[in-house]
């Protein structure tokens, strides 16, 4: 009796990031591509992001915020491409709990953890914004 044999090879999804072998990871992928759809919709695209998104996001942001010769308006802006690379993280290790902290609460409460994050000038920008949203 011959048993059939399917060629193995690997594969990216362009929908979820995910890098697998197909066909032996294929149930693996369509759960975790279908769990990140459900979570897109629920959260919006810019709040679920795989990791290479959130690390690009956050080397962004952090060039942007560095850069002492940009107006405070763009350096805010690049600190929150930082932060929200780290809420993107949080969010998907609580397997994108729907009852996960809204992204304002977790910048007030990053800023109160850590004062000394972003010079003077941004942190306070940031808190006028976040803590009449929170």
């Amino acid at each position: 009796m011959k048993t059939k044999t399917m060629k193995a090879f690997a594969t990216h999804c362009n929908v979820c990031g995910y890098n697998y072998i197909f066909p032996q990871d294929r149930k693996e992928h369509a759960a975790y591509c279908r769990k990140l759809q459900r979570a897109r919709q629920f959260f919006g695209d810019d709040l679920v992001l795989t990791y290479h998104q959130r690390e690009e996001l956050k080397k962004l942001g952090r060039s942007i915020w560095q850069n002492e010769s940009l107006p405070l308006g763009e350096r805010v802006d690049g600190a929150l491409m930082e932060i929200t690379g780290w809420y993107a993280r949080s969010l998907a290790e609580s397997g994108y709990n729907r009852k996960f902290e809204s992204f304002g609460k977790y910048v007030i409460k990053l800023l109160r953890s850590s004062p000394r994050l972003y010079p003077a000038e941004i942190c306070a920008e940031l808190q006028k914004i976040y803590s009449v949203a929170s």
